[in-house]
């Protein structure tokens, strides 16, 4: 698991902190946690626990250039001593929490020798260009196989279709105008709950608990969830250590949410 954490502003020490002491103080058991940092030299923004072995660097760039911040990752990660080390990779956004647990169970079900690009999948709206609409995963958890990294760095490298906005979008439009859109097409990965409000609180936390009433399932059966302020991670994850285990199937790839849109 990469994280991808914010700027050195005091939100972005906040995010990262979070993470460190929450799903990524514990991962299961088989994976690893990298973080990916921006700034040129020590003092990093993360905490003190994170150690130099597990920093990967990156650039600094604001919110609209994060197709090329992204597209550098890709790349980066395409490196023998990770694809030695790890059969799968996800790229978690810094205000998303991920239950590491279910996520190495499921994919214990899957090949990673096979292309694989997983997570949330959505569909896009870009009209006017040559591919306005398609499937899309969700920027906040993609994940990817061992075969589907090298191929992903080529294509990072390759296509020049990478444009200011949504960096998750022009991943899979860079796959399709290079001939991906069969072999590696998005799948959609794990159960989620997302709030993807920009503007306001987001209420990941208050969905997801209402979900675990209604569904009449532990919250500890949720995957992934987006946006989450460090407070709300916080105690979303004091949510799951008292919970109840999931008895939810571990292969079950299925989302609780109905897929949205994105413009």
């Amino acid at each position: 698991v990469s994280t991808d954490t914010a700027p050195s502003d005091t939100a972005g020490r906040a995010r990262a902190a979070a993470v460190a002491r929450t799903w990524a103080a514990a991962p299961a058991e088989g994976s690893h946690v990298y973080y990916f940092v921006d700034e040129a030299m020590p003092p990093y923004h993360l905490p003190e626990s994170i150690t130099s072995d597990q920093m990967l660097k990156t650039i600094r760039v604001n919110y609209q250039q994060l197709p090329e911040r992204t597209r550098g990752m890709l790349v980066r990660m395409n490196s023998q001593p990770l694809l030695d080390r790890c059969d799968w990779f996800a790229m978690v956004d810094d205000d998303t929490y991920v239950n590491t647990a279910n996520i190495v169970s499921k994919v214990r079900d899957l090949n990673s020798s096979k292309l694989h690009y997983m997570g949330v999948v959505y569909k896009y709206n870009k009209p006017g260009g040559d591919w306005p609409s398609g499937r899309f995963v969700h920027g906040d958890f993609k994940m990817f196989s061992r075969a589907a990294v090298p191929v992903l760095a080529e294509v990072a490298a390759r296509c020049r279709l990478w444009e200011p906005g949504m960096e998750d979008v022009d991943i899979a439009i860079c796959l399709t105008s290079l001939g991906f859109s069969s072999t590696m097409p998005p799948e959609q990965f794990g159960t989620f709950v997302h709030d993807n409000d920009r503007d306001d609180h987001p209420l990941t936390l208050q969905k997801a608990l209402q979900q675990s009433k209604q569904t009449n399932q532990s919250v500890a059966c949720i995957d992934i969830l987006h946006k989450m302020f460090p407070e709300d991670m916080l105690a979303f994850h004091s949510h799951v250590r008292s919970a109840p285990a999931c008895l939810r199937k571990s292969a079950a790839l299925v989302s609780m949410l109905p897929k949205k849109n994105k413009t």
